[in-house]
C-alpha cells in the first residue's frame, strides 16, 4: 500500500533507507540523522515523500522536488541547510567519516553552508540560471529494502512518482545516477526513462510524462 510520509512514519522510512543504502554517509551517521534529513521533504509543497507499506513495514520509498525557478537551494544544499546542526554534530563524534567519499566530494558545499550558519546569511538571491530553469520534477531518492527487491516495487514507486508529478502540473522528470550503476540505468530505461547527458561522475536521465 502506498502512503504519504508524515512525521509519524519517518522512523520506519529511515529504517528502509539504511537497509537499502547501508554504505552511504547518511546511513553511517546514524538513524536520527537519516530521519532529520527525510523531514526536509515535509517542509515545502514543492517537495514530496511517500512509501510502500507491507504489513505495517516500509519496504520502499521515494522522494522528489519540483524545480521551477523559485527555489534558492537545490536538493543537496537544501537538505544540508535543514539538517546542518545534526549533520555537523554527527560528524564530530565520528571524525573518521570526514574522509568518506560523500563528505570529501562536498567539502566546498559543507563549508559554504557553515559560512551561512555562522554569519546568519541564509537567504541568498536566485541567480539567472535558477530563474530561467525549465520546470521539472527531480527524482531525488528511491530505495527498496533488499529483502523485498525483485518484486516490482521500484516500478510501483516510479509510477507513483510520475502520478504525483503530473498532479503538481509538471510533465518533465529528471534524475541523476552514477554512470557505473548500470543495473539502475537499465531499470530506469525499462520504466521509460532515457539518457539525456553523460558526465564523468553522473548520468542525467529524463522522462516526459503524460
Amino acid at each position: 500500500m502506498l502512503e504519504v510520509a508524515t512525521e509519524t512514519n519517518l522512523v520506519k522510512i529511515g529504517e528502509c533507507h539504511r537497509k537499502a543504502f547501508p554504505d552511504t554517509l547518511s546511513s553511517r551517521l546514524g538513524h536520527a540523522l537519516v530521519v532529520k534529513m527525510l523531514s526536509w521533504y515535509l517542509n515545502s509543497p514543492k517537495r514530496f515523500l511517500f512509501y510502500l507499506s507491507e504489513h505495517g513495514k516500509c519496504v520502499g520509498y521515494c522522494g522528489g522536488m519540483v524545480s521551477d525557478g523559485t527555489q534558492v537551494h537545490g536538493s543537496t544544499s537544501g537538505m544540508i541547510q535543514h539538517s546542518f546542526r545534526d549533520l555537523f554534530l554527527a560528524l564530530l563524534i565520528r571524525p573518521w567519516l570526514w574522509v568518506h567519499p560523500d563528505v570529501v566530494s562536498r567539502y566546498k558545499l559543507i563549508f559554504k553552508n557553515l559560512y551561512f550558519k555562522i554569519t546568519g546569511y541564509n537567504k541568498p538571491q536566485l541567480n539567472k540560471t535558477q530563474q530561467q530553469i525549465e520546470p521539472h520534477v527531480g527524482l531525488i531518492v528511491i530505495g527498496v529494502d533488499p529483502d523485498y527487491q525483485g518484486r516490482g516495487y521500484a516500478s510501483i514507486l516510479l509510477r507513483e512518482f510520475e502520478r504525483v508529478s503530473i498532479e503538481k502540473g509538471i510533465n518533465k522528470a529528471l534524475l541523476t545516477v552514477l554512470p557505473e550503476n548500470r543495473k539502475a540505468i537499465i531499470a530506469y530505461e525499462k520504466n521509460g526513462w532515457s539518457i539525456l547527458e553523460v558526465k564523468p561522475k553522473s548520468t542525467l536521465m529524463v522522462k516526459y510524462l503524460s
